[in-house]
């Protein structure tokens, strides 16, 4: 399999089908710390640029007699996002999600994968019937009976498509995330776009939470910065109740939700320095809770502080380190925490893209493709 990632940030996607042999042939990044992070990491993948401007891309898809080709990205979230103005397809960053649907239809790819937010399923423009609707080849917005559920299928003249909501603390990392995750294939009535995402009756297992009691204790201060606070990140282990059922190798955080002493904690400023309030996973986004009034902790023991972006990278299911690069003349170990932060929260997170890339692999290889 051959691919083109757009939005591409950090690459979730690239270190998520590194181990199945997949190709990234295009990647298109603008923002300056992902991109130097890409030519750190891929210097010979090529970076295009800015999405909308694929049609002047020098890029052709590999041709029907090479390996099959897919398209994957997750377009900006903040315009359907609860935390965010959600001003839906009104916003130039809301917009493109329909700019990825033309993509699509330039590229014309054997498979398509898509990731945003929950929130557009409730966007009050209905985005994401436009966009299902945009990616099935029909002329009018698919409309909910009531609501977007957080899964199904529709079928169009051009393609078929399914959706799934999926949490990323149920593929092995300690971090509540969810993330509405899109297969598209071409053809009417094609349902292996729906295999990809649905293991029904296929015997999987799935790690599950566990409840703990809500914390008590008062710590000390939890927002000094990681860069001088000598602490190091905790132990690594390994689950073994993977996406998979089997054991989950390199993708296992620190910070697990089985751990006695290491829970990741919502921590709220008081008058009296900073109290947790409960323990939640939370999930990574851009600021790694370098918020004033509520950070990310983690417990150890008696004491409580703020996560660390090796930690950040191992939630997201990256390997430890691989945001620490060279940045604007400086040596790597001087790579600033604040851009780290900020491109690991608007990633993907891997483990949810190994799984949608295994299931794929698995329907190419039933098929002999």
């Amino acid at each position: 399999m051959k691919y083109l990632s757009v939005c591409s940030g950090i690459e979730a996607a690239t270190v998520a089908f590194k181990p199945l042999g997949w190709e990234p042939i295009g990647f298109s990044e603008i923002k300056g710390f992902p991109s130097a992070v890409l030519k750190h990491h891929y210097s010979e993948t090529p970076n295009f640029g800015d999405m909308s401007d694929y049609e002047s891309w020098n890029f052709r898809r590999p041709g029907p007699e090479s390996d099959e080709f897919l398209l994957c990205g997750g377009t900006p979230c903040q315009s359907f996002s609860v935390s965010g103005l959600r001003k839906g397809l009104s916003d130039e960053r809301g917009n493109l999600t329909l700019t990825f649907v033309k993509l699509a239809d330039h590229f014309n790819p054997d498979w398509i994968i898509w990731e945003n937010v929950p929130g557009i399923l409730s966007s009050k423009d209905n985005a994401f019937g436009c966009f299902l609707a945009g990616l099935c080849g029909e002329s009018e917005p698919y409309v909910p009976v009531r609501k977007w559920t957080k899964s199904g299928v529709v079928s169009g003249p051009k393609r078929t498509v399914a959706w799934r909501v999926q949490d990323a603390q149920y593929h092995g990392v300690a971090q509540r995330r969810r993330r509405v995750f899109v297969v598209a294939v071409p053809g009417t009535d094609n349902w292996e776009c729906a295999q990809a995402l649905f293991p029904v009756g296929e015997g999987m297992f799935w790690d599950s939470p566990k409840s703990r009691e809500t914390a008590k204790e008062t710590p000390g201060d939890a927002g000094k910065s990681t860069q001088s606070s000598g602490f190091k990140p905790l132990i690594s282990f390994k689950s073994n109740m993977g996406s998979h059922g089997g054991e989950q190798k390199d993708l296992s955080p620190p910070l697990m939700k089985n751990q006695e002493n290491a829970v990741a904690f919502t921590v709220s400023k008081n008058s009296n320095g900073y109290a947790w309030e409960k323990e939640h996973s939370p999930s990574i986004d851009t600021t790694g809770g370098s918020n004033v009034n509520q950070q990310y902790g983690v417990r150890q023991n008696m004491m409580v502080r703020r996560l660390m972006p090796e930690e950040c990278e191992l939630l997201q299911g990256f390997p430890m380190g691989y945001t620490r690069i060279s940045w604007r003349n400086k040596d790597p170990k001087d790579c600033p925490d604040g851009p780290r932060y900020k491109a690991l929260g608007n990633s993907m997170a891997v483990p949810c893209m190994r799984f949608i890339g295994e299931r794929i692999q698995m329907i190419k290889d039933q098929h002999g493709r």
